[in-house]
């Protein structure tokens, strides 16, 4: 889990704590330092970007196009290295590139790396979308839904949470969301808003 809180920490503070959670921004980070939050996002999404490269090429090393296959891989091959059985059933379950990796990590008595879904959750997107006019030289909301475009077969998640969105979501985000969940909005235009124009509840 990783969080981004547009919202002065309120709702990232409560989470932290979590042993799933491993990333933790808001818009104040770094001020105490004299470090401005663009600053802090933009490094941020620098991780994030890091992270999908180190997924791409730990999937290619398995063979794999997928986080879940890797997922599977990594626990097979796991199982053959702590039963230290060169003929054990398992090994007919693996691709010769997992056969490949796994020679090597017998040679270096290391275990493969394991990866894991992540969910990034972005409270208060539309102020996220403020900070990309303030910075002018990054569009932070179009970095994330690309990051949920190219990251959904490497295991990235993206939740984006607001409690207003008129004029918030844009045609990037429409095309790379599956799902969305609405409670009451104040507005005909907001309920508009996320049905696209469709009138089912907009009344």
């Amino acid at each position: 889990l990783m969080l981004v809180d547009m919202k002065g920490g309120g709702f990232s503070n409560r989470l932290q704590a979590l042993p799933h959670c491993v990333g933790v921004v808001d818009d104040t980070a770094g001020e105490s330092e004299g470090i401005s939050a663009i600053y802090m996002l933009k490094r941020f999404l620098e991780v994030l970007n890091a992270e999908i490269k180190r997924r791409k090429i730990l999937l290619k090393r398995f063979g794999v196009d997928n986080v879940d296959a890797y997922i599977r891989a990594e626990r097979t091959i796991s199982q053959i290295l702590n039963k230290n059985d060169e003929n054990s059933d398992l090994i007919k379950m693996l691709n010769p590139e997992q056969e490949k990796q796994l020679l090597q990590l017998k040679q270096k008595k290391e275990m493969p790396e394991t990866l894991s879904h992540l969910v990034l959750v972005v409270d208060e997107f539309t102020e996220l979308k403020r900070f990309s006019n303030e910075s002018g030289d990054i569009d932070f909301i179009a970095e994330i839904t690309t990051i949920a475009r190219v990251g959904r077969t490497l295991g990235f998640h993206i939740i984006l949470a607001s409690q207003n969105i008129e004029g918030a979501i844009t045609d990037d985000i429409r095309i790379n969301t599956k799902s969305r969940i609405c409670l009451k909005v104040a507005t005909r235009t907001a309920s508009k808003e996320m049905l696209d124009g469709r009138t089912d509840a907009a009344s």
